[in-house]
C-alpha cells in the first residue's frame, strides 16, 4: 500500500510517511475499522490514501434501510492543509474524495446465498479543524465538516448531506507515535427525507510516523 501511495502521489518513501489505524462504532456501523496512510509533503500539506470497512448497523440502499447485516467498504483520497498557526493553536482545512460499496448477501432470506443487494456511491467531504496544544504531549482537536454521499448504483440519488461536529484528544506516546480518541455528531438529510436524520461516531486509534516525529494533523473520517 505504501508503494502504491508513493507511485500515485509521486513521493519517495519513507520520508514523513504517517500511518493511523482506527477502530470504532457509529450510527451507521456496529463496528468499523479505518486505515489511513498520509504523506507529509511540507509543513503545511498532507495527502494520503484511506480505506474503511464497516459492519452495518443502519445503512440505506435506494433509500431503503439495511440493518444489522451486510458490509460497507470505502476507499478515499484525503488531505489536509494548515491555514494558519498562532502560538499553541493551528487551523487546518481538510478534504477527501472517496467511493463506497455496500450491500447484503441473500436479501430474500432463503438461506441459498443466491443473490446480493448492493449499491455504490461517490463520497466527498470538506471541513475545518482547530488543533490546540494542551500540554507537551496532549492536543485537543475540534472542528466541523460537511460530508456528502451520492448513490450511483442501483439508482442515482442524493443519499446524504451531513453537518458533523468533530472533537478529539491526541496523546503523544513518544516522538513517533500517538494515541487518539475522537467523536463526531450532527444532523443529516437525504433521499427526500428517507435516509439518516442524524449521524454519530466514536473512535479510538493509534498513529505513528515511519520517520521523524508525528506532527499534528487531521484524521478525516468517512
Amino acid at each position: 500500500m505504501l508503494l502504491i501511495l508513493s507511485l500515485v502521489l509521486g513521493f519517495q518513501l519513507p520520508a514523513q510517511t504517517q500511518l493511523s489505524l482506527t477502530l470504532g462504532r457509529s450510527q451507521q456501523d456496529n463496528f468499523l475499522t479505518h486505515l489511513n496512510v498520509s504523506q507529509v509533503v511540507n509543513d503545511r500539506l498532507s495527502l494520503g490514501f484511506s480505506g474503511q470497512f464497516g459492519s452495518p448497523n443502519l445503512r440505506f440502499i435506494e433509500a431503503k434501510p439495511i440493518q444489522d447485516e451486510g458490509y460497507a467498504v470505502s476507499l478515499a483520497l484525503p488531505g489536509s492543509f494548515k491555514l494558519t498557526e498562532s502560538g499553541k493553536t493551528q487551523v487546518f482545512a481538510f478534504f477527501q474524495l472517496g467511493y463506497r460499496w455496500q450491500g447484503i448477501f441473500d436479501p430474500d432470506g432463503n438461506d441459498m446465498w443466491d443473490s446480493i443487494l448492493n449499491s455504490q456511491a461517490l463520497l466527498g467531504e470538506i471541513g475545518l479543524m482547530v488543533v490546540r496544544e494542551l500540554g507537551p504531549r496532549l492536543n485537543l482537536q475540534s472542528g466541523i465538516s460537511f460530508p456528502i454521499a451520492y448513490e450511483l448504483q442501483p439508482t442515482r440519488l442524493f443519499e446524504n448531506m451531513t453537518t458533523l461536529i468533530h472533537a478529539g484528544l491526541f496523546y503523544e506516546l513518544e516522538s513517533s507515535a500517538l494515541l487518539y480518541l475522537r467523536g463526531t455528531m450532527g444532523p443529516s438529510f437525504g433521499a427526500s427525507g428517507d435516509s439518516q436524520k442524524f449521524l454519530w461516531s466514536v473512535q479510538a486509534g493509534m498513529a505513528f510516523s515511519l520517520s521523524g516525529s508525528v506532527q499534528s494533523f487531521t484524521f478525516p473520517t468517512l
